[in-house]
């Protein structure tokens, strides 16, 4: 009798207690994340920042420095944080997966002039964030600055002259 009464409390305590974590969104681990957000932000603004007048060779060293710094604390807080935007659906967490999303095409589209990466970056923070103003504005951006229109073409080809002639290859 005990053991019946014992195996059918087990049976109803497994049965009513939660089965992983919560797939709803939670305060706790809302918290969670925005704490590790602002440190992901202290140590960001804590990196070194290139002059204005330093070439754009460098921009991109210090850039890859820093984020090389960075990598493996911001790696685990985007995993973590995308794992919970998955498993919830918290918009919040959405809204925060986007605009990293946007910080990295813009350096992507800025710096290192790889305007194809930062639309997709961009892309993706509309998947996130649907309607995000930012995104749907910097993907504008970015297109067009990934190719030269004709009209920009050929005022640069009228302004351009033959200074000095290429000499003739001896055969």
């Amino acid at each position: 009798m005990r053991k019946s009464i014992a195996l059918l409390l087990l049976t109803v305590a497994c049965a009513v207690a939660p089965s992983g974590p919560p797939t709803q969104p939670n305060e706790p681990e809302w918290s969670a994340v925005s704490k590790d957000y602002q440190w992901i932000l202290t140590l960001r603004d804590a990196q070194k920042k290139p002059a204005a007048s330093v070439t754009r060779k460098e921009q991109i060293e210090v850039l890859l420095d820093n984020h090389k710094k960075l990598e493996p604390t911001y790696v685990a807080f985007v995993d973590k944080t995308r794992e919970y935007f998955e498993r919830t659906g918290d918009t919040r967490a959405g809204k925060l997966l986007a605009r990293e999303k946007i910080i990295l095409g813009d350096e992507y589209l800025s710096v290192l002039a790889r305007y194809d990466k930062a639309i997709a970056l961009y892309s993706e923070a509309l998947e996130l964030d649907p309607g995000n103003a930012d995104a749907q504005s910097r993907i504008a951006l970015a297109e067009q600055r990934r190719f030269v229109s004709m009209t920009s073409f050929a005022t640069v080809k009228q302004g351009m002259k033959e200074e000095h002639a290429l000499p003739a290859r001896a055969l």
